[in-house]
């Protein structure tokens, strides 16, 4: 198993056990993603559909913005055992926009 970590609606990583390192600044654990962090569980969950890629357009910029959302089964994921070779879990955390992993 991975450690522990928790990420928001949007995958954005909440707490991971890097931003306990004495090394971790403000700069480092801001605005991180679980596929910077959490690569292979970011592919599985895309595979399955729980990760979902979306894009809006900006008009003030005139560009797209791309962004994750997240759309798990009320009782979470168990991969376990699954074909990415990288067991985890992921549950909601009741009354919050947060999954907890693991």
């Amino acid at each position: 198993m991975y450690g522990c970590f928790v990420i928001d609606h949007a995958g954005f990583l909440i707490m991971h056990e890097d931003f306990m390192m004495s090394s971790a600044t403000a700069a480092k654990v801001e605005h991180v993603h679980i596929s910077q962090k959490e690569k292979k569980i970011a592919e599985d969950l895309i595979t399955r559909g729980y990760l979902i890629k979306k894009e809006c357009r900006n008009l003030e910029e005139t560009k797209k913005q791309r962004f994750y959302e997240v759309n798990l089964p009320l009782n979470g994921v168990d991969a376990r055992e699954n074909h990415s070779g990288c067991p985890y879990e992921l549950l909601p955390m009741s009354k919050t926009n947060v999954y907890l992993g693991q």
